[in-house]
């Protein structure tokens, strides 16, 4: 896989990640992401040209903490499979 791939690949995933904190729904992240039907647990795609990620989203209970009291939940990105367009839905 070419560096600016892998760059792009990074930049996606962290641009993910700090939408989900943000608390941003993930069909509304961007138009690269998108729910995979029939899959259980759910995963998602993530498209970066001719590479995809599937990933699903775990939710975890926060840490509270004394600079952050409230609770809440975090979401944890777990890469599934990384791989090319053509690839990557083959198991």
């Amino acid at each position: 896989m070419d560096r600016p791939v892998q760059a792009a690949l990074v930049q996606g995933l962290v641009g993910l990640a700090g939408e989900l904190s943000a608390g941003t729904p993930l069909a509304g992240v961007h138009a690269n992401v998108t729910k995979l039907v029939g899959m259980d647990p759910d995963e998602w795609r993530l498209r970066v040209g001719d590479y995809r990620v599937r990933f699903r989203v775990e939710i975890q209970p926060k840490a509270s903490t004394a600079e952050q009291p409230e609770p809440g939940n975090e979401g944890v990105v777990v890469v599934v499979r990384l791989g090319h367009r053509r690839d990557v839905y083959r198991d």
